[in-house]
């Protein structure tokens, strides 16, 4: 049996979900003011249960071909697109470009143990850890703050150098960025067609 039928069927799954559950509000709520966490709460109607989080968690692939949100009060919402070939590309605050990375699941030989890693190229910067690039960063996979995802490449990252707008730290889910992203749709084509104008051409953009 897979992993995550051995969640939904096991005593494992219901612990999976309460302990989702109890992330999910701690992670939203953190050191927020009382009017955001009152949006947050609209927010959580948006959101899959705390269990399909987990059971995303826990299994080997359950990253693979999913685009994901976390928040956390570091680093604000941040959306990534985890391609099934182990290339993963993050969509940050405020950032204009799409950040590229690697991405593994790493087994620990317990499933609650089992770290996701990345490497993020070497002229990237972590502003929270205050570090360069270039190297694997690992953390356990039951401490990725995911708070929503959703099947597939919804916001074309891994086919666009530019994001589809600066995305705001706030807390929010992703069918609101969707929303957003229809309404803003153009925002950076014009830049986009001159970067793969400057690439045929052989020049190096940006």
């Amino acid at each position: 049996m897979g992993q995550t039928g051995w969640l939904r069927e096991g005593a494992w799954g219901l612990l999976a979900r309460a302990a989702a559950g109890a992330l999910l509000i701690a992670s939203l709520a953190g050191c927020a003011t009382p009017e955001e966490i009152a949006e947050r709460e609209t927010l959580s109607a948006d959101f899959p249960p705390g269990g399909e989080t987990m059971e995303i968690k826990l299994s080997d692939t359950g990253f693979a071909g999913k685009t994901v949100m976390t928040y956390s009060n570091q680093h604000g919402t941040q959306v990534e697109y985890f391609g099934s070939d182990g290339q993963a590309y993050l969509w940050y605050p405020g950032n204009m470009s799409v950040v590229p990375s690697l991405w593994k699941i790493e087994d620990r030989g317990i499933i609650f143990e089992n770290r996701i890693c990345w490497k993020y190229p070497s002229a990237s910067y972590n502003p929270v850890t205050a570090r360069d690039g270039g190297s694997w960063e690992c953390r356990p996979v039951t401490r990725h703050a995911v708070v929503d995802f959703a099947d597939g490449d919804v916001f074309d990252l891994s086919r666009r150098r530019l994001v589809p707008y600066r995305l705001p730290p706030q807390s929010t889910s992703i069918e609101r960025l969707q929303k957003q992203a229809a309404d803003r749709a153009g925002q950076f084509d014009a830049l986009e067609d001159a970067i793969a104008k400057m690439r045929k051409a052989g020049a190096r953009p940006l």
